[in-house]
Parts: C-alpha cells; sequence; structure tokens
C-alpha cells in the first residue's frame, strides 16, 4: 500500500484512516489504515476488487492497518478472504504476538462454514522442510526456515491453512516474492493459503514479474475453482438509468417516438376504471420502451492522467520485462538504471498532471459573492 500511496499509482486515494474508493479504471479499493494522519504510510492492507467481485461483495471489515477482511458470495459456499501485512523478522516480539493475536481473533469472528483465504505479505520464510507439518506444507518452498516462517507455520498449523506457494512445483523465479537491492538474493515471505477442508479449489499459486508498481515484491497469483454470485443487499437496489442522450439523434428520436404513442394508443382502449391500475400500466410503457430502445446508460471514469503520461507509463514496464530476463550482471546494471529513470520522467509527469487538474479546478470554482451589510441608525 506505501507504493500505491506514491503520484499517479492510484490516482486521488485518500489513504488515511478506512474506506472505500472506486478508481479511475471502475475498479473498487478496501483499504485499511492507521487513524494517524501524520505517519509515513507504511502499514496499511487494502483490497482490490473488480466489478463482478464488487458485485459479490457482501461485507467487509478494516480490522487494523496491517488487517482486513471481506466477505463474498459464492455459488457453493461462502468465501471469506483476510489480507494482512506481518511484522518483519527483526520486529519486537510485542508487536508480532499482537498481530498474530488479532489474526486469530479476526479467524475466530468468521462464518465456520465459509472457505477461508489468507493472505498477503507475511515477511515469513517457510523453507523447503516440511518435517512435521506435512498436512499444511509441501516440499516446494524457497530456502530454510527462519524466526517469522515458524511463527506463520505454527499459525497454519492450528487453523488447518495449507500454504500454497509451498504445494506447486515451479521454477524458482516463480516461487520467489521478494527481491533484496542487490537483485540477487531473493526469498519467498509473500504467502496465500487456504483452510485444508478446501484445499482442491486451489488450482495453482505462482509469482508473475510484469507488474511495474515501483515495488521490490513480485506479483503473487492464486487460482482457486470457486464461481463467485451476485451478493444480494437487503433493502439497497440499483438506480440504473436509461441512456437518454441517444434521443439527440433525430432518427432515433423519431422512431422511439412513434413506438411509445403506438403503445399508448393501445392503452387508450383499456378503461377498468382504475387509476392506479392505469398508472401502473402508463410506467410500464415507459419503462419498457426506454429499455428496448435507449438501454441503460454505463458509468464512465475517467482519469486525470493525460495521453503523454500514459504513453510514458509503458516504457518503464517494458524495461522491467527485461530486467527480469536478463542474464548478465552488467546488462541488469544498464536496464536498471534505465528503468529508474523512466520510472522519474513518469512520476514527474504525473504531479504536473495533478498540478494542471488543481488549477482546472480553481478555475472552475464560483467566486466568493460580496456578502451585503445592512445597518440601522435609531435617531
Amino acid at each position: 500500500m506505501r507504493t500505491l500511496y506514491e503520484t499517479g499509482k492510484a490516482a486521488q486515494v485518500r489513504w488515511t484512516s478506512s474506506g472505500a474508493v472506486v478508481l479511475s479504471s471502475g475498479q473498487t479499493l478496501l483499504f485499511s489504515g492507521p487513524q494517524n494522519e501524520n505517519d509515513n504510510h507504511q502499514h496499511r492492507v487494502g483490497i482490490l476488487l473488480n466489478k463482478k467481485a464488487k458485485s459479490s461483495l457482501m461485507e467487509w471489515n478494516p480490522i487494523s492497518e496491517r488487517i482486513i477482511m471481506a466477505r463474498f458470495m459464492s455459488k457453493v459456499q461462502k468465501v471469506t478472504v483476510i489480507q494482512c501485512y506481518a511484522p518483519t523478522n527483526v520486529a519486537k516480539e510485542e508487536d508480532k504476538e499482537e498481530f498474530y493475536n488479532q489474526l486469530q481473533a479476526t479467524i475466530d469472528k468468521k462464518t465456520p462454514r465459509d472457505v477461508l483465504i489468507v493472505m498477503g505479505d507475511m515477511n515469513a520464510k517457510v523453507g523447503q522442510d516440511n518435517t512435521g507439518r506435512e498436512l499444511i506444507m509441501g516440499k516446494e518452498g524457497i530456502g530454510d526456515i527462519n524466526e517469522n516462517g515458524k511463527l506463520f507455520a505454527d499459525f497454519c498449523c492450528h487453523n488447518d491453512l495449507v500454504i500454497g506457494g509451498t504445494t506447486f512445483p515451479h521454477k524458482d523465479i516463480h516461487k520467489t516474492t521478494w527481491t533484496l537491492p542487490d537483485m540477487r538474493t531473493r526469498n519467498q515471505i509473500d504467502h496465500i493459503t487456504v483452510a485444508r477442508r478446501w484445499r482442491k479449489s486451489m488450482q495453482d499459486v505462482r509469482t508473475y514479474r510484469g507488474a511495474d508498481i515501483a515495488s521490490d515484491h513480485q506479483h503473487l497469483v492464486a487460482k482457486f475453482e470457486i464461481k463467485i454470485a451476485r451478493a444480494t443487499k437487503q433493502g439497497q437496489t440499483r438506480n440504473r438509468k436509461f441512456h437518454i442522450q441517444k434521443l439527440n439523434n433525430p432518427e432515433l428520436n423519431r422512431e422511439f417516438s412513434i413506438k411509445l404513442s403506438n403503445r399508448f394508443q393501445e392503452l387508450a382502449e383499456i378503461d377498468d376504471g382504475s387509476v392506479d391500475k392505469q398508472w401502473k400500466r402508463v410506467k410500464t410503457t415507459y419503462n419498457t420502451t426506454c429499455q428496448e430502445e435507449l438501454g441503460f446508460s454505463k458509468k464512465e471514469y475517467k482519469t486525470w492522467l493525460s495521453d503523454n503520461t500514459i504513453g510514458k507509463i509503458e516504457k518503464p514496464r517494458s524495461l522491467k520485462t527485461q530486467l527480469d530476463d536478463a542474464k548478465t550482471r552488467l546488462q541488469k546494471e544498464r536496464l536498471k538504471r534505465e528503468h529508474t529513470l523512466a520510472t522519474k520522467n513518469v512520476k514527474k509527469e504525473t504531479r504536473n498532471d495533478k498540478r494542471n487538474l488543481f488549477q482546472k479546478q480553481r478555475m472552475q470554482w464560483p467566486e466568493m459573492t460580496p456578502r451585503l451589510c445592512i445597518t440601522s441608525h435609531v435617531n
């Protein structure tokens, strides 16, 4: 989340406290952070939903700046997803204990039959040795287990969670999730786990190196055989608007008027003396004609980034792909310098776009109306 706080990563998002925002791409971001507005934007978590996932969202709860929970409707069983960010391996023992106690309390409150998925940056290396932990992890891990790894493995054993990244055979570059600044040392510290009862629903877990978000973490992806469904929220209805802008077309306007007039002529022949029934028929006629001829309008989200900036965003992405595929040390160093320079140019352009956006908004603000002061004099 600290990466997305940078200008241009997620436009105009207010990152303090907790909340939900709709991005210019149409995706919905649920985020949870500390109440202090003067923090350095290090401890916060979030869940990014596309439109289909947003329609399946039943509820969500920002637990703390390190834990967020969301519950989704599914065609088979409801799904509870917990996204978290654990303290680092060198953090204080009190912080680690507080985090895992809070995470355990969150799991204890969930519905028992839900499909449970716990994921995030656990800062834990679980290694390849699964002796005594065969039920919750495989032998496809990376390296040796560390102190955080033992805490995380014990937590998974207690809650019967399977560590997905250790169960699927892949190349090492598709297992490691974090790269040190030296560009050589790679570790597996991000994890996606699922309740062992639903282990067969997890099809695959691996990392993808194509995402360029100025982060030293790789994109960890898990595939689940779970079909989400639209969540029905009681007391809430969707306000869909007809695409009335189509009536600006003279031909379409004429056809719409003719069909609407013909249908009203048929209604004129029906007279049952009931005002309520007549009103329902009129309303149904309007709605049916509008739906058939105009359809519903779709909400469009506009980005404040200019076309020039969007074009420059592709360059660091291309360099990031070349950097991942580089073989020699000299080639990596050269591509890293080019990628750093291209990223700085993108940040500069996004700051200019944001400054221009604020300038346009100021020009559109109405001028302050002078107040009228009335005084009275009593002789």
